[in-house]
């Protein structure tokens, strides 16, 4: 099984076989929408991965700007957005160093890449501040004054409340709060699969052993319905005004 930096440097096709089974009621769309209007807006989203977020709200905005530290995440961004091409541009770069003039964004999104710079950064509680603090401050110096942050995090996946998987992330989550002013929206974004055996097969291939183990265990003690297998997850959504 490869490490999570394998899968974004060289199996963009799996990544993208489990972000396009993720919200399966759409409730990440309509809470974008209920957050701030989207129509017209110059947006740069970081960590664009393969697109699966940009799709929520392209159909609205003027222009996008999307970054990635893969290039083979951008290559594949690029296949599933080329209906939009007019409207994009893709290039490499890491979060905290975005190769844009100040003020340039009306909307800065992010969608479950943050994560990983903070796992990046270390354990310690100093850490976790010193790159939250690091994250926003980029976000704020390339959005324009009265534009908006949105950043989508994880909040668990299969569990049965929400929960920061990580106690790094749980500081992370907080400073976003206390110390930067970020509301927070909690949804479900629950996983389709047509079956329990392709559950476990891409959840475990992204999230490791453990969860198809636990998926496992999940469906022996309730067999999904014919109508598919549901693997539950939580996502927060910190949303604030530049």
């Amino acid at each position: 099984m490869p490490s999570m930096e394998e899968i974004y440097q060289g199996h963009s096709d799996r990544y993208d076989e489990l972000v396009t089974r993720e919200d399966r009621e759409h409730h990440l769309a309509t809470a974008l929408s209920a957050l701030c209007s989207w129509d017209g807006a110059a947006v740069i989203e970081s960590g664009i991965g393969t697109g699966r977020v940009t799709k929520l709200y392209i159909e609205s905005v003027k222009s996008v700007l999307g970054f990635d530290r893969s290039q083979h995440m951008l290559d594949q961004a690029a296949r599933n957005l080329q209906e939009w091409n007019e409207k994009i541009s893709l290039k490499t770069a890491e979060h905290r160093a975005l190769p844009v003039a100040d003020g340039t964004a009306d909307r800065f999104i992010e969608g479950w890449a943050f994560g990983h710079a903070i796992v990046d950064a270390g354990e310690r509680s100093s850490d976790v501040r010193n790159a939250t603090d690091a994250l926003v401050a980029e976000t704020e110096r390339v959005c324009r004054s009265g534009g908006s942050i949105t950043i989508i995090e994880t909040l668990g996946t299969n569990v049965e409340e929400p929960t920061p998987p990580r106690e790094t992330f749980a500081e992370f989550y907080d400073r976003l709060e206390t110390h930067h002013g970020f509301a927070r929206v909690v949804v479900s974004t629950d996983y389709w699969f047509s079956s329990a055996e392709e559950a476990i097969r891409v959840c475990g291939y992204f999230f490791g052993d453990g969860m198809a183990e636990a998926l496992e265990r999940r469906f022996e003690a309730v067999p999904p319905a014919a109508e598919g297998a549901i693997v539950p997850e939580y996502s927060g959504i910190w949303h604030r005004t530049r």
